[in-house]
């Protein structure tokens, strides 16, 4: 019951536990005057921390303050009332709000009354990386989050499951190794651990593709940070399951058409013909990070009012 209420209170008027965090950056920030009127302050979420910091700043010295959402505004808040309160009484203060997706934009602009830009992830500067180990170990790999209840994947274990020779390798948290090691036998999964970025992008040169689970809620409509990065690395791409929308807008918006196993006998023609797979991501140059930059100095442009 306490536990219950602290939740309340820090969900009320910090937004969640990490505006305490956000507290403590905007009395330094501002203390030191290492942020001072004329300057301009975003505001990065998830967390909710520095949503808060920006908009304790924005009230002490008026500065010109952006919001910039990698997420739905609710993600991760159990009393989404809350949330939605404390997110409309902070976002009016702001000067400008950004959001990475076009579908999220809309909807959380409906719900919190706020108008949103948007601004794509800008694509990493990375080449196309090379096999240090010659040959392929891996038919798929995957690294990252997974929610076993709104993304696609029954197929796909069915599939390793009946094609026990498969090997499926994966990187990232442990609550996903205890899914995915439920599911497959020891012989042909392999958990990775958590990898730095260049253990990761080693351990992705062994793999023949790389999967990303689609999306089955309407509420998810967008499309996974790690795809820009795949692009990037120019890695052959298999989009497993349906989409709840972002990922098919994103290729109305750049003509390109990923490569999806929406069933086993889908996987299994991609597997056996993998040059099937589009790998000229040269539609994406578009989201490159000198169009990223140029966005963001377009909104950082102080207001005429």
């Amino acid at each position: 019951m306490i536990r219950k209420l602290f939740t309340l209170y820090y969900a009320l008027f910090f937004g969640d536990i990490s505006g305490l965090w956000g507290k403590n950056v905007a009395e330094y920030l501002l203390g030191s005057r290492i942020v001072k009127k004329g300057d301009s302050v975003i505001s990065f979420f998830t967390p909710r921390g520095p949503i808060f910091a920006g908009y304790l700043i924005k009230n002490k010295i008026k500065c010109d303050w952006i919001v910039d959402f990698q997420d739905n505004h609710d993600i991760g808040q159990k009393y989404k009332f809350l949330s939605r309160y404390w997110m409309k009484r902070v976002l009016k203060n702001a000067d400008k709000c950004v959001h990475v997706s076009p579908e999220w934009a809309e909807k959380d602009g409906e719900k919190l009354g706020k108008s949103f830009m948007v601004i794509r992830h800008a694509l990493p500067k990375k080449e196309h990386i090379v096999s240090l180990f010659g040959e392929e170990e891996f038919t798929f790999f995957y690294y990252g989050g997974f929610n076993v209840d709104y993304q696609y994947h029954e197929f796909f274990f069915k599939y390793l499951n009946d094609n026990p020779e498969t090997k499926f390798a994966y990187a990232g948290f442990e609550q996903v190794d205890q899914i995915f090691s439920s599911k497959l036998n020891s012989d042909q999964y392999i958990y990775l651990g958590w990898l730095s970025s260049y253990e990761l992008f080693d351990q992705l040169s062994r793999a023949k593709f790389v999967v990303v689970f689609g999306f089955t809620l309407a509420s998810r409509s967008v499309v996974p940070s790690k795809l820009y990065e795949l692009i990037a690395l120019k890695i052959p791409i298999i989009i497993i399951g349906n989409d709840s929308g972002g990922i098919k807008d994103l290729e109305n918006e750049t003509s390109f058409m990923f490569s999806w196993a929406k069933n086993e006998k889908q996987l299994q023609a991609i597997v056996d013909s993998p040059q099937m797979i589009n790998q000229d991501y040269s539609a994406f140059d578009i989201y490159n990070q000198d169009s990223f930059i140029n966005n963001y100095l377009n909104i950082l442009e102080p207001n005429d009012n």
